[in-house]
């Protein structure tokens, strides 16, 4: 686990809060630890042995968000082939997003992904918060424009 691994996780625990059980998101999914959408995203194999062997816990629990922000990352870089380049705040905060929309809701950002094609910072940053993601987590969409505007 990298520092910037552990900063986004820090961002992203600090944002989705930790719950033990289920609970359905505003987004209408069955969701537990921090954000773990279970609908879209279910545990693998050895998670189910772990919740089986252990419960519910904060370790399970890290260990899921290890592995989504694993995900999440590997995403980015597939996206964009400079990823590694972004500053660390930029790559928490589209980290945040990505982790929160998921990859195909991600996708439709489609003017914020051609602004940071084009290394227009401040057009992406106004585009997230412009979107319905930005009215509806709004503390959090901002602190996110600005991590992608001032970098």
């Amino acid at each position: 686990v990298t520092i910037s691994t552990l900063s986004l996780m820090n961002f992203i625990k600090r944002h989705e809060g930790l719950r033990l059980i289920i609970y359905i998101c505003p987004a209408g999914k069955r969701t537990i630890f921090w954000g773990r959408n279970i609908d879209d995203n279910p545990f693998s194999p050895d998670e189910i042995v772990a919740l089986i062997e252990k419960g519910a816990t904060t370790e399970v629990a890290e260990m899921c968000l290890k592995r989504d922000l694993e995900w999440t990352i590997s995403s980015l870089r597939n996206e964009f082939a400079d990823y590694d380049n972004f500053s660390k705040a930029r790559k928490i905060a589209l980290a945040s997003v990505m982790f929160n929309l998921g990859r195909t809701k991600f996708m439709k950002f489609k003017f914020m992904i051609s602004a940071i094609r084009h290394d227009d910072w401040v057009a992406a940053g106004i585009e997230l918060l412009n979107s319905k993601r930005g009215k509806q987590l709004k503390n959090r969409t901002e602190e996110e424009m600005d991590m992608l505007i001032q970098g």
